[in-house]
């Protein structure tokens, strides 16, 4: 468990991490992880005193399994609306994985990776259908939707200008401690756009960043982030 800021914390549930963002009596679930991951955010939710039916809304960052694929349970069990891009909302109705590319364009090396990182998503209802530059006031006093494609259609991050923290889903990715890299090749719809979004959001003041897979970077994202636009 890692606080990002008041209020927002991350948790990591093994394939992928999730956060918490909890408002004046409100609370937001930002992905849910795969299949096998409401149980153990049902054991922290405990910890913290609180229960399914504490969730108001989920927000979902990208229609892929590793981040929606717990979403038809956790919705069922808490009755809580479902938010998400509006680009990406078909796939989770559907209960289907966001574009992927076409494996013959991708490295032997990214095919194997792409054949080895497989799961399911059930279909779940999505409520609202986001739009890049919402202000969302529901969430922590208000986060902007920011649209960063390229992963998916509808990638999303969530932005809180007064903390300088981003939630940005798989805009990047962290598994080697001491550098950012891109999204994973496999299940990356649009590299070109990827790189495009991870331009965008290095050209923000992030001090504090929360994504998908790896630690979150606290008070230093700035600097990681330059690095890898260097990089790209």
């Amino acid at each position: 468990m890692t606080e990002l800021a008041a209020g927002i914390t991350g948790l990591n549930l093994g394939i992928a991490n999730v956060y918490l963002i909890q408002g004046k009596g409100t609370l937001s679930l930002v992905d849910t992880g795969a299949q096998h991951s409401p149980r153990a955010l049902e054991k922290h939710l405990a910890r913290r005193g609180q229960s399914w039916r504490d969730i108001d809304r989920i927000i979902v960052t990208h229609a892929h399994y590793d981040h929606a694929g717990g979403l038809a349970e956790i919705q069922a069990a808490s009755g809580a609306e479902v938010w998400a891009h509006s680009l990406d909302s078909r796939s989770l109705r559907m209960g289907e994985q966001a574009p992927r590319p076409d494996p013959l364009s991708l490295s032997r090396w990214d095919r194997l990776v792409g054949q080895f990182l497989r799961g399911s998503q059930p279909p779940a209802a999505v409520q609202r259908e986001l739009q890049a530059g919402e202000r969302l006031t529901e969430v922590h006093g208000g986060a902007e939707v920011l649209h960063l494609p390229g992963h998916s259609p509808g990638h999303i991050g969530l932005w809180f200008p007064e903390h300088g923290v981003l939630l940005g889903g798989d805009v990047v990715t962290h598994f080697l401690p001491w550098r950012l890299s891109l999204p994973v090749a496999a299940y990356t719809a649009n590299l070109s756009t990827a790189k495009h979004s991870i331009r965008k959001v290095a050209g923000m003041p992030v001090r504090t960043l929360g994504i998908g897979h790896g630690s979150a970077l606290i008070g230093n994202a700035q600097t990681f982030l330059q690095r890898l636009v260097h990089r790209l």
